[in-house]
């Protein structure tokens, strides 16, 4: 009586334990080292992409299958997009950042009009007058790389004296076309 207790008990833990998420887990792991483990071998190979195809055709006959595949894959893409796309992003402005603070020891902290040293509003001035299209054709990691290669083609400025000098450029080119144009 107590040995027939005993094994149902035993049954009923080890039911319990197959469906557990530790369980499943381990067999995940253990079919993931068998695969490893058999990659170079030509009959796994050969099952393996029998399987795959055997996945292929029914994707491409059963449009239920098809549908449940690619509403998947939405899904999927959707939640791991978002994740890889935070992840892209935080790792380009940490380049930037980097990027800024090496542009900084080579050319100055410094704004090169008022003297402002307060990195968050320093600004790069192209002083050739290309940024618009060097903007359009290059990432803003490029741009810095390129003010580190070659920083006699680029100012550091602070915000306020970045915007007079493009003012008072603007300024000067509406000056130069009303004398162009020549008054009436």
């Amino acid at each position: 009586m107590f040995q027939a207790r005993w094994k149902q008990l035993k049954n009923e833990s080890y039911e319990r334990h197959k469906s557990s998420p530790e369980c499943m887990e381990a067999k995940r792991l253990s079919a993931r080292v068998y695969r490893d483990r058999h990659k170079h071998d030509a009959k796994f190979q050969a099952k393996e992409r029998r399987g795959s195809l055997k996945r292929t055709e029914r994707y491409h006959s059963d449009p239920e299958y098809r549908e449940r595949v690619r509403q998947y894959n939405r899904t999927w893409a959707a939640n791991a997009g978002k994740y890889y796309r935070e992840r892209q992003r935080a790792a380009s402005q940490q380049r930037i950042r980097a990027l800024w603070e090496a542009l900084f020891e080579k050319v100055s902290n410094r704004c090169s009009k008022c003297g402002e040293t307060d990195t968050v509003v320093l600004q790069l001035h192209h002083l050739n007058g290309n940024g618009a299209s060097e903007r359009k054709r290059m990432r803003k990691c490029q741009i810095l790389r390129k003010a580190i290669q070659n920083p006699g083609d680029y100012m550091v400025l602070c915000a306020n004296c970045h915007v007079r000098i493009h003012a008072s450029m603007k300024c000067e080119a509406a000056l130069k076309k009303f004398a162009q144009q020549g008054t009436p």
